[in-house]
């Protein structure tokens, strides 16, 4: 892994030289005919830079120039005279210098786009010209800028080295001047050349308050560079900005409070969120009892570590449907509630499922067809009226395949339906999904605030790692998200007595069995159990008493019909439901398919420098 890893990072570095270098070789076929500028220091250490560029296009079409102006050095040499700030090697750091109060003309468009450098960056770039504008022959552009910090302070004398030129253009330079003013000049140096040449330049003695030099043709890659020092104390010379260079380790944990601010943070961020999670989806609980007409006197949180009493019931409490438990019990419309709505419905007569056999080349499968019966006469349930109106819209008898995308928007209505239902009932304070949609924003909006926090304190302090901890706070707070609903006293009540129904129901005894047996309960309480996840249990139990096989019928005829067109046999019926719940589920809830189709003096020595190209 490494291996490929180092391979893929080698790959990457080649490509970006060979892209910058494509970029360079064919930004040719003009020339810069003449660069002046001219650099005023002022007593305090402040540079005034003006440069004036004529550049000779010829019949290229180009919109402008752009330069480039180091700004981030490396301190080495003579200036690790400085000392280091926090103990920190010069290696460590880098100085910087201010380039501010930019100004540019030019006799072609002299719009300005001035990029500053990014987080690992050294330079500064500005752009000119006009996104829509093209020139040829011959432009002048004036640039003047305001520099701080780039005099050097020395025992025997303050000094300036500027590369004039910048040694990064990829065309020559027929003739360059530097013009250097300043206070008490003592000495004066001009060097010519690639990096690191000593080539002098055409230049006068200097005199107390200036000097000038000259070179003629600099061939692509080739800088001018002056050094110029001036009476020791005649210039304010302020200390060097110097500042951390950005590596990750630092900016992680660089600081001595970091281990200490981060046991804040997480304190603060994930003790927060246990706290809110704690208070905020805790079922409610009665206290104090309740008042003549029923209603709860007062409520509490639940205790987090008190156990649900679940005494057994023997009755569907308090007349609830299977798909009302369901919600009640997990807090959730699943795809079983809704097909233990339709077993239901069945059983009550208002339809009718039959298997019936799809057969293809050499393989078999079962489908089920709902017909819709009039046999029913107790009133439905608002969700119950909404998933027979949606299933029987187009004709009374529709296949499950039939309805695989194209049901879905009747699917979440009667979802939404089912929420709305158990709040009218008081089960719950507010609807849970719209509960957990709403703390799923919030954790959302809180991710993306601290991992912004995070970069921020990445790129600006040295202890980062102390922010960590409120991201994954934040985390915690969006996965949280689905313990937020709660139910009310009411729901916390009813849930009780729901678990020991479902208990009846997954622990069906053979005493028990010949109780509901004789109540002729099986049937009434299938969907239940298919709600349950336990309509195997439910029926072994029956047949463990003799139940007869026609279990499948109700008043006025069959609920549910085998693929020979008579109700099965227990067996039968329970696999046959098992599979019925599972395609149910699955096809209703489908939702359509979609379709479609950036002391001397050196060339390349000192502060100023980049270079320039153009666009």
């Amino acid at each position: 892994m490494t291996r490929q890893f180092v391979g893929a990072a080698l790959a990457v570095a080649a490509m970006t030289v060979l892209a910058a270098a494509a970029a360079a070789a064919q930004d040719t076929g003009w020339v810069i005919e003449q660069f002046d500028v001219a650099v005023a220091v002022a007593d305090d250490g402040e540079l005034t830079v003006t440069e004036d560029i004529t550049v000779d296009f010829g019949g290229l079409e180009r919109r402008g120039i752009f330069r480039t102006f180091p700004v981030r050095y490396e301190v080495s040499g003579y200036e690790r005279q400085f000392s280091m700030p926090d103990g920190l090697e010069p290696s460590q750091v880098h100085r910087v210098l201010e380039i501010d109060d930019l100004e540019v003309s030019s006799t072609a468009p002299d719009d300005v786009d001035v990029t500053r450098p990014g987080l690992t960056g050294t330079t500064l770039t500005v752009r000119i010209g006009d996104e829509d504008t093209f020139v040829t022959g011959r432009q002048t552009y004036r640039i003047s800028y305001v520099v701080r910090g780039a005099v050097n302070r020395f025992e025997d004398v303050d000094e300036l080295q500027w590369n004039i030129t910048g040694d990064e253009w990829s065309v020559p330079i027929l003739r360059a001047s530097a013009t250097v003013e300043g206070p008490q000049i003592v000495r004066a140096a001009c060097a010519r050349g690639g990096f690191g040449a000593s080539n002098p330049c055409s230049g006068q003695e200097p005199s107390a308050g200036a000097v000038t030099f000259t070179t003629e043709v600099l061939r692509p890659g080739e800088g001018m560079t002056v050094a110029v020092g001036f009476q020791r104390d005649a210039i304010d010379v302020p200390p060097p900005d110097l500042r951390p260079r950005w590596e990750l380790g630092r900016a992680m944990s660089g600081h001595p409070l970091t281990l200490p601010l981060a046991a804040l943070t997480t304190l603060l961020g994930l003790g927060g969120v246990g706290v809110l999670l704690f208070r905020q989806g805790r079922d409610r609980v009665a206290q104090g009892g309740q008042t003549v007409d029923g209603r709860v006197d007062g409520q509490a949180r639940r205790p987090l570590l008190s156990r649900r009493q679940t005494p057994v019931e023997y009755r569907p409490v308090d007349d609830l449907r299977p798909a009302q438990m369901g919600v009640l019990i997990d807090e959730k419309v699943d795809p079983v509630d809704i097909s233990a709505t339709l077993v239901d419905l069945a059983v009550r007569g208002h339809l009718q499922i039959a298997e019936t056999l799809q057969r293809r080349f050499l393989s078999t499968s079962t489908d089920w067809t709902f017909t819709q019966t009039e046999a029913g006469s107790a009133p439905l349930l608002t969700y119950e009226r909404k998933l027979l109106d949606g299933l029987f819209r187009s004709g009374p008898q529709v296949a499950v395949s039939e309805l695989k995308g194209s049901f879905a928007t009747t699917y979440s209505t009667v979802q939404q339906e089912l929420y709305a239902d158990a709040v009218r009932n008081g089960l719950f304070g507010d609807r849970p999904n719209q509960v957990r949609s709403r703390w799923l924003g919030i954790g959302v909006v809180a991710l993306l605030l601290t991992v912004v926090l995070f970069v921020l304190a990445v790129r600006s302090t040295t202890f980062a790692a102390a922010t960590l901890p409120l991201v994954v706070a934040a985390v915690a707070l969006t996965a949280g998200h689905r313990w937020m609903p709660h139910r009310t006293p009411k729901g916390s009540r009813l849930l009780r007595r729901t678990l020991g129904f479902r208990e009846f129901i997954r622990t069906a005894e053979t005493g028990r069995m010949e109780f509901a047996e004789q109540e002729n309960l099986f049937v009434s309480y299938l969907p239940y159990a298919v709600v349950f996840g336990a309509v195997d249990k439910w029926a072994r139990a029956f047949g463990s008493v003799g139940a007869v096989p026609v279990a499948a019928s109700v008043a006025g005829g069959y609920w549910y019909v085998s693929s020979t067109g008579r109700p099965p046999a227990l067996g039968n019926l329970t696999d046959g439901l098992a599979a019925f719940s599972n395609s149910v589920g699955g096809s209703l809830a489908a939702t359509p398919s979609s379709s479609g189709s950036g002391g001397g003096a050196s060339s390349g020595g000192g502060f100023g420098g980049g270079g320039g190209g153009s666009w």
